[in-house]
Order: structure tokens, then sequence, then C-alpha cells
């Protein structure tokens, strides 16, 4: 949670930009719906909507899709491998699991759930609860099991 943020505690949204305590007016339907299309926050226009992982020193570009799944690649599994493999960065030593987290695309904004992985997920720190989903924005930073990662938006 960035410093004057509120957010919701269930689902992660983005409450305001407003201090708790501050007041805010109402917005004309118009004006709102320009201020919700402009949100710095984690909203960014679709076609703009590509998010790339900086992994020890390196840039992975994820698939462009409506939900992507992370984590590492098994040969022994039977279950599917992920859409993003963590294994050339360490994943199986660093406690990555097989289908570890999800993104997916709603609303113009990007939601990271855990899916239930053996060694947890951390958004900036705090570790995410399974099934849960949370606002991801640019900038964040994620640890994968042990595995540290750092999101961007990038224009694509």
């Amino acid at each position: 949670m960035r410093p004057g943020e509120l957010i919701c505690a269930n689902c992660g949204q983005v409450l305001s930009g407003q201090a708790a305590g501050s007041t805010t007016r109402a917005l004309p339907a118009a004006e709102e719906s320009f201020a919700v299309r402009r949100a710095p926050i984690g909203s960014i226009p679709r076609h703009f909507q590509r998010v790339a992982l900086a992994v020890k020193g390196q840039e992975v570009l994820l698939p462009v899709a409506g939900s992507v799944i992370i984590g590492r690649i098994d040969a022994a599994a039977t279950a599917a491998p992920p859409d993003v493999d963590l294994t050339p960065f360490g994943g199986a030593d660093l406690g990555v699991s097989r289908q570890h987290i999800e993104l997916t695309w709603k609303n113009d904004l990007v939601y990271i759930v855990d899916m239930g992985s053996t060694n947890g997920t951390l958004l900036n720190g705090q570790r995410l609860m399974s099934g849960i989903m949370r606002l991801l924005r640019d900038g964040d930073d994620l640890m994968i099991g042990h595995l540290q990662v750092r999101v961007r938006f990038v224009n694509g």
C-alpha cells in the first residue's frame, strides 16, 4: 500500500487516492468516468497493458491473455505447465511452485492471486492470502517463493 491510499481489505481495489479523513467532492458521471480511465494506480489503457517481470537482471514479457499462470515446469508432474516458466531463474531451488501465481486482467486493471503455493507470495512485503485477488501495479515488488521479482507495465 502506498502512502495516502485506501484499499479494500477483501479485494485489494484502490478505493481512493485521498488519505483517510480527507474530504472529496463527488464528480459528475462524465468526469468520474474520465478520472477512472486516467487513474495512475495500476489502471492503464488496454492497448498499453503489457506486464513484464524483472527477474535476476532479465526482463520477461508476459503473454497477452486474459490470465497468465506463473510457476515452474516439473518434468515428472502430470499437471499442465505454467504459461510463464521461472525454472531458468532457479525457480525449483527458490521455492517456486508449479502453478504459483495467476495474473488476471479485469476492467483494465491487473490482479494477482496466489494459487495455494507451498512457499507463498509476498506483494510489497505483505503475504498474499491464497485465492484472494490483489491489485497489481507498476513497480510492485514480488517474492515468488524466495525469488525476487519487480513488476513493470510496458507500452505494448
